[in-house]
């Protein structure tokens, strides 16, 4: 699953979140966080970990 990476750092931004910060929220590595935020895709599962850190929906992110 690819999630709009331009979405998903506007999202952090609002909530003044780090990768850092969302790789303690979400249990993923700042790695992880830092290839979606740059395009990369991922699974179902770490989209909606990812989702739900920012509260929001997957659908909101893609």
């Amino acid at each position: 699953m690819k999630l709009d990476s331009i979405k998903v750092r506007t999202e952090m931004f609002k909530q003044d979140l780090t990768q850092i910060e969302m790789a303690k929220r979400t249990g993923f590595s700042r790695m992880t966080i830092g290839r979606i935020c740059n395009g990369g895709s991922c699974n179902t599962s770490t989209a909606k970990a990812i989702a739900e850190a920012l509260r929001a929906t997957v659908e909101d992110l893609v």
